[in-house]
């Protein structure tokens, strides 16, 4: 598995109008086995629909 984070002063502007704060961090991580592929039983079972009042 190897994981990288990155981070920008940049506000995020959502699709509703909300900005949230002025520091956006991203964290990626690659897994060996590949997991939670789209059409993947587990990945229907575990990920769901977003849901846009949690936005």
């Amino acid at each position: 598995m190897g994981c990288g984070i990155a981070s920008a002063d940049k506000p995020i502007v959502l699709s509703s109008g909300r900005v949230l704060a002025s520091v956006c961090k991203v964290i990626v991580c690659r897994y060996k086995p590949y997991g939670n592929v789209a059409g993947d039983m587990d990945f229907l079972k575990n990920v769901f629909p977003s849901d846009p009042s949690r936005v």
